[in-house]
């Protein structure tokens, strides 16, 4: 028999040819054609050429083809040929990948400013393209290890640090307070519980010091000087407190909470005791009668912190006429000052004035003074 063409088609007739070929020596070898006469092998190959064109043992060469191996599938050689061709792709990829992974590598290096990458990320053979001999995933990420090695530690370093130095969260505030109130400055530091000094055992501890007089008021929660109007809390956390009772003017001044660190921290702040106007009755006119065209000199004098301001005004609210030789007369409704000179004066000027004292403490003060002009 003569086979023309080429490829799967051709393959396919052989071996049906050489299947029926072996079915049919089968099946002389258990069962010969009827009036067949051994003779060897002749007879063996006439019986086969029957078989042949008559279509005996086509069956028995079917089962034989079925049981042995099956034809060839198109389609899964199709699928073969895409796995193969996906199969080097990858690997191309990852050789690409690979280069472009260690030159990131050494550019990491070179700014690392003397930090040398160690062995791990130098580059594994690439002779086996298998996913148990070179995890990918794990080499593309390597170069960045010891950056996160480096931020960790420095992370870890800076906790430890801050975790034993003591810190101040607010600074300390100034506190401005009339005289007879109470003033209070508040001191947070943070970190003073984990920090010890050196050389010795204990923690490190709060104090309060008047700073310009040189004395200690408190240390911690116990207070040291003799001053019953102070007192000293602390919130077991980080708050600690200096309470002034009924204040006056000697404890005006510069006030420091302190760390005993090493070197010391410290914090300072300003109490500035202030005190409301009042009339000095003792040096402030009184009532006054003066003749018609005559002088008169009103004084009114106050006390406070800060020096209190005093304005003279009418009780009418009309103006008060100043005289004087180089600028004539004066009109005005408000004259500052602690003394009102009045000359020539006219009944027209006669009535109630105003003194009123004030320094930006409330509250505001003032006198009432009865000035009467009688006739000559």
């Amino acid at each position: 028999m003569v086979f023309s063409g080429s490829g799967p088609s051709v393959w396919y007739q052989r071996r049906r040819l050489l299947a029926r070929t072996h079915s049919t020596d089968a099946t002389l070898a258990h069962n010969p054609p009827a009036g067949a006469v051994q003779r060897g092998k002749d007879a063996t190959v006439a019986a086969r050429r029957k078989m042949t064109i008559t279509g005996e043992g086509s069956r028995s060469a079917s089962r034989w083809w079925c049981c042995s191996q099956k034809a060839p599938n198109h389609h899964q050689l199709a699928r073969d040929s895409r796995k193969r061709t996906r199969h080097r792709t990858t690997h191309k990829r990852r050789e690409s990948a690979m280069k472009r992974t260690k030159t990131a590598a050494t550019t990491t290096t070179a700014r690392m400013e003397g930090t040398v990458v160690p062995s791990i990320l130098e580059l594994p053979p690439t002779d086996s393209c298998s996913h148990t001999s070179f995890n990918y995933k794990f080499y593309r990420y390597q170069y960045l290890r010891p950056v996160a090695i480096l931020y960790i530690a420095l992370a870890v370093i800076l906790a430890n640090v801050s975790a034993f130095e003591p810190d101040f969260v607010y600074p300390l505030e100034n506190v401005t307070v009339a005289k007879g109130r109470d003033a209070t400055f508040t001191c947070v530091v943070n970190n003073l519980g984990g920090y010890r000094v050196s050389g010795e055992a204990t923690p490190a501890r709060v104090a309060w010091i008047k700073a310009d007089a040189k004395a200690i008021l408190a240390i911690h929660e116990h207070v040291i000087t003799n001053n019953g109007r102070l007192s000293v809390t602390h919130n077991d956390y980080n708050t600690w407190t200096l309470v002034i009772r009924n204040v006056k003017m000697e404890d005006r001044g510069v006030y420091m909470c302190q760390v005993n660190t090493d070197p010391m921290k410290m914090q300072t702040a300003f109490l500035e005791v202030v005190i409301p106007p009042d009339i000095i009755y003792e040096e402030t006119s009184g009532d006054m009668m003066v003749p018609e065209g005559g002088s008169a000199k009103l004084i009114c004098k106050a006390r406070g912190y800060p020096k209190p301001k005093i304005v003279w005004r009418r009780e009418d609210g009309r103006e008060i006429i100043a005289r004087n030789g180089t600028h004539g007369k004066m009109k005005a409704t408000i004259v500052e000052g602690e003394m009102l000179s009045l000359t020539k004066v006219t009944r027209s000027e006669m009535g109630a004035y105003m003194c009123i004292a004030s320094n930006g403490v409330p509250p505001s003060v003032s006198k009432r003074l009865k000035l009467q002009v009688h006739c000559k």
